[in-house]
């Protein structure tokens, strides 16, 4: 399995998201793309979110592209919040653990998850 991270502007993310992955299985390999942010921290949060979130959905058999329509058209929708944190998406479960792994991460390193949600937010203004 190989692993691949880089940041970009959030405005060439795929669609609207701070975090966002493929996984390639003909070379196994799972590409993720983070929204850049000021804080070094912030970024490692968000990788490490979406790292647990596709992880835990390639293991339940959730495919990529099942997320990735959900998440696109949550945002179509003009719904409030974040994709994940909807009972309908197809790996609701996966991101409450992911989210959950992230906060504690967060409190290790020291981040206010105020403060980290505050910026995540901003970038959706």
């Amino acid at each position: 399995m190989e692993i691949s991270m880089q940041t970009r502007p959030f405005n060439k993310m795929r669609y609207p998201t701070a975090g966002d992955f493929l996984y390639h299985p003909g070379i196994d390999l799972f590409r993720y793309m983070i929204a850049e942010m000021k804080e070094t921290d912030y970024e490692a949060l968000i990788f490490l979110h979406e790292f647990i979130e596709s992880y835990l959905c390639w293991k339940a058999g959730i495919r990529e592209e099942a997320i990735t329509a959900f998440d696109i058209a949550f945002e179509k929708s003009g719904a409030d919040g974040e994709p994940g944190d909807s009972k309908d998406a197809p790996y609701y479960s996966q991101h409450q653990i992911a989210t959950k792994f992230e906060k504690k991460f967060a409190k290790e390193i020291g981040v206010s998850w105020k403060k980290y949600d505050k910026a995540i937010n901003a970038l959706f203004e």
